[in-house]
């Protein structure tokens, strides 16, 4: 009897020397049966994502570019330093390119693209070099709020405004009708298709409150968001 209370007060002990760095990080506690949840290593949306979950992931913050190969549970920052706004990636013959400046329309309700290729990478976002070729415009635009499926079709960001002014994102909408709702509240911001047509979309960290108000669930944790679909999205 005196050897078992020996043994559970060390197992007591044990347990409440704990540290909470043993524990998982939220973000990789996230489940949903539908789609991967990812978080950013830091406070800030995630602006745009390109390649694929099964091997390497590659975001911006906005300033920052992180990478990551193992399903967002550990992210390595790229050393993109030049503190100039990121809003798009695009991949073209091996090559990764990073879009500095945003184009839209006059209305909240037109398309974004991603513009300006000034910088490229070869490793898929680690290492950073600053372009001197020249391009064509057209060739190096990148839809930001819109992509297409493997089929073809055209997803797009939902976008409703209220009578007070306020934007809302309130999901994904396709051409040929189907509308595809998030397991939290985002101010979403892109969307992306991997080769296997998985759907990609990127935004701000959870929502709550009021609909007229946009605030986050976790103060202390503003982490972007970024949706990966679990099975292709077609139509």
């Amino acid at each position: 009897m005196k050897k078992l209370l020996l043994i559970l007060f060390s197992l007591l002990t044990f347990l409440g020397c704990r540290n909470d760095n043993d524990a998982p990080a939220p973000e990789t506690m996230l489940e949903h049966p539908d789609w991967y949840i990812l978080r950013s290593p830091d406070n800030r949306d995630i602006k745009a994502v390109h390649g694929n979950i099964d091997d390497t992931l590659t975001i911006t913050t906005g300033f920052e570019v992180f990478v990551t190969t193992d399903k967002g549970k550990t992210w390595t920052k790229g050393n993109y330093n030049a503190r100039v706004g990121l809003f798009a990636f695009m991949e073209k013959q091996d090559t990764l390119y990073v879009m500095e400046t945003q184009r839209t329309g006059a209305s909240v309700f037109d398309n974004k693209f991603g513009m300006l290729p000034t910088w490229f990478s070869t490793d898929r976002g680690l290492r950073w070099e600053r372009s001197t070729a020249r391009w064509d415009i057209e060739d190096y635009k990148v839809p930001i709020n819109y992509a297409f499926s493997g089929n073809g079709i055209r997803f797009q960001i939902d976008l409703i405004q209220t009578e007070e002014g306020y934007l809302h994102t309130i999901g994904i909408k396709s051409e040929s009708g189907r509308k595809i709702e998030l397991p939290a509240r985002h101010q979403l911001v892109s969307l992306y298709f991997d080769k296997k047509s998985r759907l990609y979309v990127t935004g701000s960290a959870p929502l709550c409150g009021k609909e007229n108000t946009f605030e986050f669930c976790d103060q202390a944790n503003r982490s972007g968001t970024v949706y990966v679909s679990k099975r292709p999205v077609l139509f």
